[in-house]
């Protein structure tokens, strides 16, 4: 009859909206998994950038990271003309390391080198690294810094009060020296894998032949820095040293 093919066509009709619907909201269902996978992929690439940010800035300079990722091609080297230059040293380090397991003269070098790090990081150093038992760090570079003399030497007292309170509760205390030089450097990044960014020049050297030749316990500095300082550091009175390569030079120890 008329009324079973119209009942007949309606069903049919409701049978291909209903499969339609159906279908769309599987695709529907489809696609806002799709979205989410690709969310939480963005999230973990995202993630996953931010930790080689923090691990490359870690190891240079904020603005020398930057210029790293921008060109990874490009030799990086610069030549700053008033650094300061920094060189502390544990005394006696290497009967130390022999009387005491590896853990625990790791761990202590540990302890004792992150407090020197937060130092210079709220103090305005730049870290460059460490090697072996001896602590390197500048002031005047990436950024130029008009303060460079005065904020190294203040930092290196810093670094006797970190000691003093590493001391209280070490199980093996320590001593350190510390020689400062300043003048003209270059820096740059050396290596593809596992780089540096490291200084060199005559006023590296002369730093740290400073460090060698303090007496434990002291702050050593070149003449440069005490006319750097402009009278706002005391210094003991002048003392002549005999620096390898440069003959006797005019050398002062900081006043604490």
């Amino acid at each position: 009859t008329v009324w079973f093919w119209i009942l007949f066509a309606l069903s049919v009709l409701f049978l291909i909206v209903l499969i339609t619907r159906i279908r769309e909201g599987q695709l529907m269902q489809e696609q806002l998994r799709l979205e989410n996978m690709v969310q939480i992929k963005t999230e973990d690439l995202k993630h996953e950038k931010d930790n080689s940010d923090r691990l490359l800035k870690n190891i240079l300079p904020d603005p020398i990271a930057q210029r790293l990722k921008d060109n990874m091609e490009r030799t990086i080297a610069d030549r700053f003309e008033n650094v300061s230059v920094l060189f502390a040293d544990i005394v006696n380090f290497t009967e130390l390391a022999d009387s005491v397991s590896a853990e625990e003269i790791v761990e202590s070098l540990n302890v004792l080198f992150s407090l020197f790090d937060e130092r210079a990081k709220n103090s305005g150093i730049e870290k460059i690294k460490t090697i072996g038992d001896a602590y390197m760090a500048v002031c005047g570079l990436p950024e130029p810094d008009s303060a460079y003399a005065v904020k190294i030497v203040n930092f290196a007292k810093g670094m006797y009060k970190d000691l003093q309170e590493y001391n209280k509760t070490a199980k093996h205390p320590m001593d350190i020296r510390i020689g400062i030089n300043c003048g003209s450097v270059i820096a740059g990044v050396i290596g593809k894998s596992k780089f540096i960014y490291d200084l060199w020049g005559d006023t590296v050297n002369v730093a740290s032949r400073m460090e060698s030749l303090c007496p434990k316990g002291e702050i050593l500095v070149t003449e440069n820095i005490k006319l750097a300082c402009k009278n706002q550091i005391d210094f003991e009175p002048v003392q002549e040293v005999e620096v390898k390569g440069k003959g006797l030079m005019k050398a002062y120890v900081v006043t604490k």
